[in-house]
């Protein structure tokens, strides 16, 4: 599938039998080159809270490597309700 530019899209397919194959196959991780720093001041009459985007100086790096039969009865108990 390619798009406009003819780049590769993703495809999106909808996710049939949830087992730890699946989990493993859509929940990677991910890298971010920042995060938002949240405050929070609250006074008796203002609550304010603020984000704030600051980029770091190394990629944040996130792997999910944790994925085994408990988690995956978690995610079967949400999608049954």
């Amino acid at each position: 599938m390619t798009g406009r530019r003819g780049e590769t899209m993703a495809e999106i397919r909808p996710l049939i039998q949830l087992d730890i194959a699946a989990l493993k196959r859509v929940i990677t991780g991910y890298v971010s080159p920042a995060k938002y720093e949240i405050e929070k001041a609250e006074t008796h009459d203002l609550t304010a809270i603020t984000a704030r985007f600051v980029r770091l100086k190394h990629p944040y790096v996130r792997h999910y490597d944790h994925l085994d039969a408990e988690t995956l009865e978690r995610y079967l108990r949400v999608l049954a309700d």
